[in-house]
Parts: C-alpha cells; sequence; structure tokens
C-alpha cells in the first residue's frame, strides 16, 4: 500500500476558489492546500524525498511563490494557472519561458492536475507488486481517469466541429 508521502500533486489554493479538485482527484496523491505556511512546509518535507516527484500547481497570483525559490526546491515541477493567455504573455516575458514547467490557463486546471494525476497513479502503479490488489487498484482508477481525459478531448473536437459524438 502505497503511504502519505506519495501526496505529491498539490494545488496551492489560497483563496479556496477550486474546493471541487478535494473530491475530484486520488486523495492518495492529491492535495489541496489554502494556507501559505501549510504549502510552504509541505514542500520542504516532499522535496527530502529524492525519489518523488513533486508536482506542485498555484495561480499567477502567487508568481512570488516561485520568484524566491530555494535552490534546493528546484527539481520541484511547477505549473501555473493564469486567467487568461494576457497573463500567460506577460509571464514569459517577465521571467522567461523556462519559468514554470507549463503555464496555461485556469480554464485547463482541471485537464492538467488530471494528466499528472495519471502519470502518477501508473508510477505507483508499476512500483505495487505485480498481480497484488494495489496494483489492479491503481491501474483501474488511471483506467478510469483516462476515459475522463478522452470523454473531454472528444467533447472538445465534437464542440469545433459541431458533430454528434461517437460512443
Amino acid at each position: 500500500m502505497a503511504t502519505a508521502s506519495t501526496r505529491v500533486l498539490t494545488l496551492f489554493d489560497p483563496d479556496d476558489k477550486h474546493e471541487w479538485c478535494e473530491t475530484r482527484f486520488n486523495e492518495q496523491i492529491f492535495i489541496r492546500i489554502n494556507n501559505p505556511q501549510l504549502c510552504h512546509d509541505h514542500i520542504r518535507i516532499h522535496v527530502t524525498h529524492p525519489k518523488l516527484d513533486v508536482h506542485l500547481f498555484f495561480s499567477d497570483a502567487q508568481i512570488k511563490l516561485i520568484t524566491n525559490w530555494s535552490p534546493e526546491h528546484n527539481d520541484t515541477l511547477k505549473y501555473i494557472y493564469c486567467p487568461d493567455q494576457k497573463s500567460i504573455n506577460s509571464i514569459r516575458k517577465t521571467y522567461g519561458r523556462c519559468f514554470a514547467q507549463k503555464l496555461f490557463s485556469t480554464a485547463d486546471l482541471e485537464f492538467e492536475i488530471n494528466h499528472v494525476q495519471i502519470a502518477l497513479l501508473h508510477s505507483l502503479a508499476k512500483q505495487a507488486p505485480e498481480e497484488s490488489d494495489e496494483r489492479n487498484r491503481l491501474v483501474s482508477i488511471a483506467m478510469q481517469e483516462l476515459d475522463g481525459l478522452r470523454h473531454k478531448l472528444n467533447q472538445m473536437r465534437t464542440d469545433q466541429t459541431g458533430e454528434q459524438p461517437v460512443e
């Protein structure tokens, strides 16, 4: 069974705008934090585990969190969601293209977290013993999430073309 130390997908949400995320993503790997000190402590604790990938999602309103990033936290994968393309362009102009792992709009937040969640579930499943209940459970969850992403992408395609989705 995976331990709490596998909870490395973090959404820093100090304004409590994304409460829906708490029930949407697998609690084994996902945590939503709305307190800056808890967020700092969470990052510090998880960065000390070199075998873990730490994924941190936060809004452009918390850009200061990344501008003063401690060197020991450089391996943390940082994702910044912005209200619009203008904000994304502003960050790229001010800080450069490699400032964060990915910049995207708030409208894509669920998709981007889901994408990372699937990768982490896959990684956890690979670490579980072969033919174990835990491995099967993790693979099943990842497959459900992949189905959800496929549905969203199909919906996006049909919205653009005006076609009816084929199930």
